[in-house]
C-alpha cells in the first residue's frame, strides 16, 4: 500500500506538534529551604537577560553568546551558541528545561539561529551552579 497525499496531509499536524514539543527537563532536589533555593536559582541566572519570576516558574531570555564547536580548518571559526532556560520550583526541587541554538560563524548561515541538541549539558551546568551557590551560603 502506497501512502497517498491525503494520508501524508493527515499526519502533518501531529508532526508539527511533536516538533514543537519542549526539551525534556532535568530535576534535582536540594537540602535547603525553598526560599534559599529560589535565591540561588536567581543568582545563577544573573547573566541572562529578561529573567521572569512567575511564582513557581522562572523563565529567561537568551543568555550571553558563547563559542561552540569549531567549524572547518580555521582557528577561531567557531559556531556561536546561546541558551535560554525554564526553571520550575517545587519546594526544594528544581526542574530545568533548556533550549539551545547555534549559528555558523560566517557565510549565509551566519544570519540565522538554528536549534541544536544540548545533550543535557546546559541543564546540568545550571543545576551545578545552583548547588555551588547553596554550598557557599550554608551556615
Amino acid at each position: 500500500m502506497r501512502p497517498t497525499s491525503t494520508t501524508m496531509l493527515s499526519l502533518l499536524p501531529s508532526l508539527l506538534i511533536s516538533s514543537c514539543a519542549s526539551a525534556p527537563s532535568v530535576r534535582r532536589a536540594f537540602d535547603a529551604p525553598p526560599e534559599r533555593v529560589r535565591e540561588a536559582v536567581l543568582s545563577a541566572l544573573a547573566g541572562y537577560e529578561d529573567v521572569r519570576d512567575e511564582g513557581g516558574v522562572i523563565a529567561t531570555g537568551w543568555g550571553p553568546e558563547t563559542d561552540g564547536a569549531p567549524q572547518g580548518l580555521f582557528i577561531g571559526n567557531d559556531y556561536r551558541v546561546r541558551v535560554r532556560h525554564r526553571v520550575e520550583l517545587r519546594d526544594s526541587a528544581v526542574s530545568v528545561a533548556s533550549v539551545v541554538e547555534r549559528r555558523a560563524p560566517g557565510g549565509l548561515r551566519a544570519n540565522r539561529w538554528e536549534r541544536a541538541d544540548g545533550g543535557g549539558r546546559p541543564e546540568a551546568a545550571l543545576l551545578d551552579a545552583i548547588a555551588a551557590r547553596l554550598e557557599r551560603k550554608r551556615p
